[in-house]
């Protein structure tokens, strides 16, 4: 297998996982934390990611979110397609609304600070 065709499928690998897709600033560290390399986009004659991801239109395909950011998801083919399926049918992670949990400081009541022993009064009032 060349490596091109190598690079395209472990691309493939990092993004089946993400039913939503992975942003491009975050691609990089997937596919590192996968195999331990960067993407070798530039060994391949490209000078963007961005770039070399547009010319494996049948590994990848780019799309634009609603901040702005472009993501990325994998396109499935006949060996990926069962995969492909079952993240297709994974429940979607709700976002946990920012409830607000009752955590108010709880001080206990005290009493002004009073000396330990004899009044201050009195110890006024002794000869030196």
């Amino acid at each position: 297998m060349q490596e091109p065709e190598l690079i395209a499928k472990t691309l493939r690998a990092v993004l089946h996982p993400f039913k939503s897709g992975v942003p491009l600033s975050e691609l990089q560290g997937e596919y590192k934390s996968l195999t331990g390399e960067w993407i070798p986009f530039r060994h391949l004659g490209y000078g963007t990611l961005e770039g070399y991801l547009e010319s494996i239109p049948g590994v990848v395909r780019m799309e634009g979110s609603k901040m702005g950011e472009v993501i990325c998801h994998a396109v499935a083919c006949s060996e990926t397609e069962p995969i492909a399926q079952l993240v297709a049918r994974q429940r979607s992670s709700k976002r946990k609304t920012g409830r607000q949990v009752n955590c108010q400081m709880r001080l206990k009541n005290t009493s002004p600070v009073k000396l330990a022993g004899k009044p201050q009064a009195a110890v006024e009032g002794l000869p030196l």
